[in-house]
């Protein structure tokens, strides 16, 4: 019994990964972090910023395009689910397109809003 504690114990060191997403807005973050310095000393941070429009068209693509064709991404929810839909290329260019199109409409409306109420809403990437 000890040997196999020991071993998952190891194993849970080696190999699991855990994400936390947190919101920038008020004091929250702030908090957490002082209760807990691990965050920022033992943690890799992403932040996001704003992506240019044609790496927002390259990213969309692959996550639409099949899985023969990109099948080093088959493993995501969203490449799987649309590599099931059967849709001619001029189609899935168009939905490439609409994708970019949301992301920047979102984008815009975010400062908007920020401009109305001086509220941040955030708009990443993903």
């Amino acid at each position: 019994p000890q040997q196999y504690m020991s071993f998952f114990i190891d194993m849970v060191r080696a190999h699991l990964h855990v994400f936390l997403c947190m919101s920038p807005i008020g004091d929250a973050l702030r908090s957490r972090l002082r209760m807990f310095p691990s965050f920022v000393n033992c943690c890799t941070i992403n932040w996001m910023q704003k992506w240019p429009q044609d790496a927002l068209g390259w990213s969309s693509d692959i996550f639409i395009w099949p899985v023969d064709s990109q099948a080093w991404f088959s493993e995501t929810v969203a490449h799987e689910f649309l590599a099931d839909v059967d849709l001619p290329d001029s189609t899935r260019r168009c939905c490439v397109s609409m994708c970019v199109n949301f992301h920047q409409s979102a984008d815009d409306l975010a400062k908007r809003f920020y401009q109305e109420l001086r509220r941040n809403c955030y708009v990443t990437p993903s």
